[in-house]
Order: C-alpha cells, then sequence, then structure tokens
C-alpha cells in the first residue's frame, strides 16, 4: 500500500470529500455497541472514560472490568509519552476508520486531516472547520452533541495567543528537566502515567489551549475524544512533532525506558495489538506508513556540540511558600526571589516560571496571568505574561492520578527583559494578578462533579500548590 498523506483540512481542494467519507465512519462507528472495539465509543474510552458524564449516557453495556482496566483510560499526559503514545492511538484510529470507509464503499487512499490552527497565513486558520458546525448534531456527524445540560461545545473560534508555536519549537530538547525548569518539548521522564504531572511544551501550548478553548467535551480528559474534532486536533499535535525535529538540532529520546514502552490497543479486525515508541518514530513506517501535507518525513539531527540551555541544572531562584486557590475571582500575589536572585540569574540564563502540583475540582475555565500591572490598567495586555490551560487538572471519581497534579513551564524571559526595558520590573520582587477568562458564551466553566452527578455549571475551584522560578 502507498503511504497515505494526512491534509490540511483548510487546503482540501473544492469537491474533496474526505470529510464526508469520516462523517460516513462516525455514523457507523458510533452505531456499534460500545463493547466493540472498533466502535466510537470505545475508540474514545481508551482515551478517557467516565462513566459519571451525561456525554457517556447511553453507553450501555461496557466491557468487563478487566478489559477496561487495560485497555480504556490510557492516554498518557505529562510524560515524555505523550507524542508516541498519541501517535499510536492515532493510527489505529485511523486504520478503524479506513476500513469502515472502504467497507461503504470510500476510497481505501483516505487518511485522516489535520487541523492547523497556527497557520498565519490563512485568516480562517482558528476556526474550526465549517464541516464541523454547520447543520446539528441530528443532521451533522462532525457536530458534538449536548448532553445532560452541557454543551457539547463552548467555542469554535480559538484564539491566537493560545496555539503560539514560538516557545515549543523554540525548544532543543525533548525531555525536560523534573527538577524544574523547562519541561522540554516533549515532557519529563515518567512511567506509564494516565493523568500525569510535567507537561511538555507542545502539551501546554498548543494542546491544552485547543482542548480548554473548544471547551465542552473537549476540555475533559475523559470525554474529549468523543468530538469528532478531537482527531484532527491530535493529527495536527502529532504533525507538530516532525516540525520540530526538522528543524535540527534535535532528536529524539534514546533512553531505552522511552524506546521500549510498550502500550496495546486492538486494530481494524480487533486484534489486540503492541507498540512501543522506538516503533512510531519514523510515520511512513507505521501501519502502511503516512506523511504530512508540507512536511518531509526527516530524521531529527543530533544536538549541536555543548549543553542546550535546557540541558543545564536548573537554578532554584525563588518560591511562593503556600498554594494559591482559584474559585472564580481574580487572585493577587506578591512573589518574593531569594536573595539577589531576581531572574534571570545570569546574563546567558533564560526565565522560567513553573506552576506546581496544579489540581481542581470541576472542568475550570483558562486563567491568565498579568505581571506586575497597575491597579487602574488602560491596557491590561502589556502586562500579560502566560495563560493556564487547566485541561486535565480535574480528576474524575475513581481515577487514580500519578504524582502530584499538573505543572505548567513557562519561559517568561522575554516578558522580564521587556518589563525591565520599560522601568517596570522591581528587584527582589514581582506581583502577579491571576484572572478567569470568560467564556465566548459568557460562562466560566463547567463545575463539580458531585457523586456520581454530572458536573454543575460554575462551581468548581483549583489549586495550584507552588509557583517557582528558575534560571536556565
Amino acid at each position: 500500500m502507498a503511504t497515505r498523506e494526512r491534509k490540511d483540512v483548510y487546503k482540501l481542494p473544492a469537491g474533496d470529500r474526505t470529510l464526508y467519507w469520516y462523517g460516513r465512519a462516525i455514523t457507523a462507528l458510533r452505531a456499534r455497541a460500545t463493547t466493540e472495539p472498533t466502535s466510537w465509543r470505545y475508540q474514545a474510552a481508551i482515551h478517557g472514560f467516565d462513566a459519571a458524564s451525561p456525554f457517556w449516557a447511553g453507553a450501555g453495556t461496557l466491557p468487563p472490568s478487566t478489559e477496561r482496566s487495560r485497555f480504556w483510560d490510557q492516554c498518557q499526559h505529562g510524560t515524555w509519552y505523550f507524542l508516541p503514545w498519541h501517535r499510536m492511538y492515532l493510527a489505529y484510529f485511523e486504520q478503524i476508520v479506513l476500513q469502515t470507509i472502504v467497507s461503504l464503499g470510500g476510497p481505501s487512499t483516505w487518511a485522516l486531516p489535520f487541523w492547523n490552527y497556527s497557520d498565519t497565513t490563512n485568516p480562517a486558520a482558528l476556526t474550526m472547520p465549517p464541516a464541523f458546525t454547520s447543520g446539528t448534531p441530528a443532521s451533522n456527524p462532525l457536530q458534538m452533541p449536548a448532553a445532560g445540560g452541557l454543551p457539547g461545545r463552548v467555542n469554535t473560534v480559538l484564539q491566537a495567543r493560545d496555539v503560539s508555536l514560538t516557545n515549543a519549537l523554540a525548544s532543543r530538547v525533548f525531555v525536560g528537566m523534573y527538577t524544574g525548569g523547562s519541561t522540554g518539548f516533549g515532557g519529563v521522564i515518567t512511567g506509564f502515567n494516565h493523568l500525569g504531572n510535567g507537561h511538555g511544551l507542545v502539551e501546554y501550548t498548543p494542546h491544552d489551549f485547543v482542548h480548554a478553548d473548544i471547551g465542552g467535551a473537549m476540555n475533559d480528559v475523559a470525554t474529549a475524544a468523543l468530538d469528532p474534532i478531537f482527531w484532527l486536533h491530535h493529527a495536527n499535535i502529532d504533525r507538530l512533532w516532525q516540525v520540530w525535529l526538522n528543524q535540527g538540532g534535535r532528536s529524539n529520546p534514546t533512553d531505552s525506558r522511552w524506546l521500549t514502552q510498550p502500550f496495546s490497543f486492538h486494530d481494524s479486525r480487533r486484534n489486540v495489538v503492541t507498540l512501543t515508541p522506538a516503533q512510531v518514530m519514523n510515520t511512513t513506517l507505521i501501519l502502511g506508513g503516512y506523511t504530512y501535507q508540507g512536511v518531509h518525513p526527516v530524521a531529527g539531527e543530533g544536538v549541536e556540540e555543548g549543553l542546550a540551555r535546557e540541558e543545564r541544572e536548573p537554578v532554584h531562584c525563588g518560591s511562593t511558600t503556600g498554594p494559591i486557590h482559584l474559585e472564580g475571582q481574580a487572585e493577587e500575589l506578591t512573589f518574593h526571589f531569594n536573595p539577589g536572585m531576581d531572574a534571570p540569574y545570569r546574563d546567558d540564563a533564560d526565565a522560567w516560571l513553573n506552576f506546581e502540583a496544579i489540581i481542581g475540582k470541576g472542568i475550570a475555565p483558562i486563567h491568565d496571568v498579568y505581571v506586575n500591572m497597575p491597579e487602574r490598567c488602560a491596557d491590561p495586555e502589556r502586562y500579560l505574561l502566560c495563560s493556564l490551560p487547566l485541561f486535565g487538572s480535574d480528576m474524575p471519581p475513581g481515577h487514580g492520578r500519578h504524582g502530584m497534579g499538573i505543572t505548567y513551564a513557562v519561559n517568561v524571559t522575554a516578558m522580564v527583559e521587556e518589563l525591565r526595558e520599560r522601568g517596570e520590573w522591581r528587584p527582589g520582587t514581582m506581583r502577579l494578578h491571576i484572572q478567569p477568562r470568560a467564556q465566548h458564551d459568557g460562562g466560566h466553566g463547567y463545575g463539580h462533579r458531585h457523586g456520581h452527578g454530572h458536573p454543575r455549571r460554575g462551581h468548581w475551584h483549583v489549586t495550584i500548590g507552588r509557583l517557582t522560578f528558575y534560571g536556565q
């Protein structure tokens, strides 16, 4: 079989039927029993499942608990397995969809398209492709239906800053430091991690923000893969892995712990199959092979001589002394640096602010973080330091978390330098303002899961265990 090309959904030519056949396959997969490994629900549950969520209502009979524990709730987040696991997941999903399309009389060359929302040359890039929003859920299988009073999606237009690739693609190392500072392009070293801690830079931005911006089912690990747009989003994240490698001076891990970690799935014939990261580094060799439109599948080059900054041991410059609680109101705090360590601690170091041990209940909105912003400020954007997507911070009942919550690593070097140039950097301290971002429909999150009930809108809380500043 010839290598298939995954195409940019916005570059599909007029009359192209890629999304038509995707919709036909979705309808067929949704009609299959949840116990069937090639069904829509079973495939979604591999990523995450929560029987209490209204989005899972109507699932019917479930597979035996022993099968669920092996194949469901398997998604790798907050770990160096994030990229290879999702690559495997998409490959078998695509195989199942392709077989279904062929059985319906469709083309054997079908491939999953990707949504390149970061394409600054496309004015429509931030808008969800129209095929996913036209009509109604009853008439359009690419829609995500509402459930239990919760919208299937909250927003269909992303914010440009939420999908910026600047920091992720600038990273020169795949694996970040577990001790603080940069989490690397691909995450930190862990074992099997369904809900881990240190989100790699591409997982933080744009991955987590796309989930949080769209909201609805997409903003919950346990329901995200029920939305048809999920798969185009993750095809793009998979594409970015190759884009990152193609810049040169970058390479995948060579650690045997990463290369040989096995993950199990079902193929399109319902056979149990196992892959390791070593088997999926070259996309042209995965299940018949695929490439991405506009991206050449070249091997990543070795890192240039000398340590990249992210490979240095991070230097601790200061931490908060207690947790920060987010419950819907703006929070103010003053961060104190260690004596003489107001970042960066040396001229050739980058400044990293780590938001550590983030754990919540309910689906919280994105939060924006401002630094040294005056009380009466006409232009808050001048003081925007970063944003927190909080995707995955909620833990459904019965779901264990490996680790102590999410960690985001934010490179704040440019903002620190800008504040210094403007005379607004205060040696020894910085004042932070953490503000929930209003969602496009005016809402502010989706609330707690109470017992076995579903989230109630507006009832949520998040705790940030600690903020730590590093020079690296």
